[in-house]
């Protein structure tokens, strides 16, 4: 076994024994192998074992990211998040002495900084159109009612593309019943949870639409060009994700649109903008307690709109007049 293969293989077993969700995994998977891979690239050939990791190696791997030859550059957030999974790679592997390090901070690596308020903005109505209907007339029906589904229910990309006929059909029986559903295939860190929507009828017509693709695909909404059934999960992701980034469309962003629209509807309703937030909050998936945080994530494009006069009385929960 080469050394490359050995040291990769070391860091994947060590992260096999830290317990986390699918997609973390998935994650660390990620930067171990990039890790590994850029290590013996540039000359580290002698590593073969996750404890011969030390500090110099951390911090040349940090520089390299944050200024790629290649590709686009990374966000601080994204270089941090990168920089958070190697500490915890060290830890795991008996190098948290040297994770730990005041020369392996954020701020001595030149990351610090950064904001996690949202950067995305929800498509216009007319974006949305666009986009379902770019996507039918590509022969993407599938990839269409993932939209729809996204858009009217709030979904991550991933929970979306798990939403198989057996789910859709649950999800009708739910919205017929109680005017809400649970999602729990694809949602992150496994924690289910129980979204409302305000227009039951639109939102079983969604639905609907979707099952229908689901059923004439054979159970599911995404396939490969020629028709036929993805081979695997990862395919069926690929293939989402991609035609997403061929055609504009910022997957993440159709939750805005769902966070803006429920917003909007729960204060015309005439609940607080405070309990509204909460709300919005369990229905994005997040804590009752994260209203704040969802208020600047979500609906920051709504609150740069409706100008500083309507954000303070409506969108801002602190606002004792609201």
């Amino acid at each position: 076994m080469s050394r490359k293969t050995k040291l990769s293989a070391g860091i994947s077993a060590v992260i096999a024994k830290m317990p986390m969700s699918h997609l973390t995994r998935e994650f660390y998977d990620r930067v171990g192998s990039s890790f590994a891979e850029f290590l013996i690239r540039t000359g580290y050939t002698h590593l073969a074992h996750p404890y011969q990791l030390c500090g110099r190696h951390f911090r040349d791997y940090v520089e390299s990211i944050k200024s790629p030859a290649e590709d686009l550059p990374l966000s601080i957030r994204s270089i941090q998040n990168v920089a958070a999974c190697l500490r915890q790679i060290y830890r795991a592997a008996g190098r948290g002495a040297v994770a730990d390090a005041p020369e392996l901070t954020n701020s001595a690596l030149g990351i610090s900084g950064g904001s996690r308020r949202g950067t995305k903005s929800p498509p216009t109505p007319e974006q949305l159109v666009a986009f379902i209907a770019n996507a039918e007339a590509q022969d993407r029906p599938g990839i269409a009612a993932m939209i729809r589904l996204a858009a009217t229910f709030g979904l991550r990309h991933f929970e979306a593309l798990m939403a198989s006929e057996e789910t859709l059909t649950r999800w009708r029986i739910e919205l017929a019943r109680e005017g809400a559903i649970e999602i729990v295939r694809g949602t992150k860190g496994g924690r289910s949870r129980r979204t409302r929507v305000d227009n039951v009828l639109e939102a079983i017509a969604v639905v609907d639409d979707a099952l229908d693709v689901a059923k004439a695909q054979g159970g599911y909404l995404v396939t490969q060009k020629n028709g036929q059934p993805a081979r695997d999960l990862r395919q069926a992701r690929s293939i989402a994700r991609n035609w997403c980034h061929r055609n504009g469309v910022v997957a993440h962003a159709l939750r805005y649109a769902y966070a803006e629209r429920r917003f909007r509807d729960l204060t015309a309703a005439g609940v607080a903008p405070r309990e509204a937030l909460s709300m919005l909050a369990l229905d994005l998936g997040h804590g009752s307690g994260r209203g704040r945080w969802a208020r600047s994530v979500y609906l920051r494009g709504l609150r740069r709109r409706e100008g500083d006069a309507t954000t303070t009385s409506v969108v801002d929960p602190t606002n004792t007049s609201a």
